[in-house]
């Protein structure tokens, strides 16, 4: 997997976590 992949993810959990 690549690391941009999970930041991605990370990201789009955290931005989903704050609405």
């Amino acid at each position: 997997m690549s690391l941009r992949f999970i930041e991605v993810c990370r990201n789009f959990f955290f931005l989903n976590r704050l609405f």
